[in-house]
């Protein structure tokens, strides 16, 4: 499938984050195998979108909150990743790690966008209060459908671009790197989850509970080793 439909997908992917549904399709393990399955690749997509979940375990983007766009981030981590499939396995890790960490740059383009739709979005509902006055139902459907096309549009289209970028800059690197590299980049799954337990611990409030998950962390941690 092609990467501008693959955007397409993901347009509607994120949809579902505030605009409509909210059903959760749109958090990165989700759409991670979504897009994986679409792409044919469904193992790089759960991996990629697993590790971008529990970065972003303890953002939630709840009402108008104003925090960088991890569902969007992801998409585009993402959907980059699953460029370079036949490089895996000389390059999985490498690949990988700068997936994760385009990812993160890419949910702060992401803001901005949801920042500037949030905008437009208010000629929208002035409009819209305008209609429901008058009783143009009719009116106040088509504003709202327009609402959502714009959304999807301009995601479709940030997504496509930044992918777009992300490869015309990683790709001039690739005959650079050796299987050397990605010996050292092999730990950067453990590393994230260590990094994504420890952000999750702002799920729990209380510090009884963060210190029985801190503890449970370091025993897994000694009997891993151990064994």
């Amino acid at each position: 499938m092609s990467l501008f439909a693959l955007s397409a997908i993901s347009g509607l992917l994120l949809l579902d984050t505030t605009a409509v549904l909210q059903s959760m399709v749109s958090q990165p393990l989700i759409s991670g195998a979504i897009l994986g399955w679409f792409s044919g690749d469904l193992y790089t997509g759960l991996q990629i979108g697993f590790l971008l979940q529990l970065l972003w375990l303890g953002e939630l983007p709840v009402g108008a909150a104003r925090i960088p766009e991890g569902n969007f981030g992801s998409l585009v981590g993402i959907l980059f990743g699953l460029q370079y499939k036949p490089f895996e396995a000389e390059l999985g890790n490498v690949i990988l790690l700068v997936a994760i960490v385009y990812a993160l740059i890419c949910s702060y383009f992401g803001l901005k966008m949801v920042t500037s739709i949030r905008t437009f979005n208010i000629r929208l509902f002035d409009r819209a209060r305008r209609m429901t006055a008058a009783g143009n139902t009719k009116g106040l459907f088509l504003v709202n459908i327009a609402a959502l096309l714009v959304r999807w549009a301009a995601a479709v289209i940030m997504v496509f671009i930044l992918v777009r970028l992300g490869v015309s800059l990683f790709d001039p690197l690739l005959p650079h790197l050796s299987p050397h590299w990605d010996q050292w980049a092999r730990h950067v799954d453990v590393g994230i989850l260590g990094a994504g337990a420890g952000l999750s611990l702002n799920l729990f409030r209380t510090k009884k509970q963060r210190a029985v998950i801190i503890a449970a962390a370091i025993a897994g941690g000694l009997l891993f080793f151990a064994v």
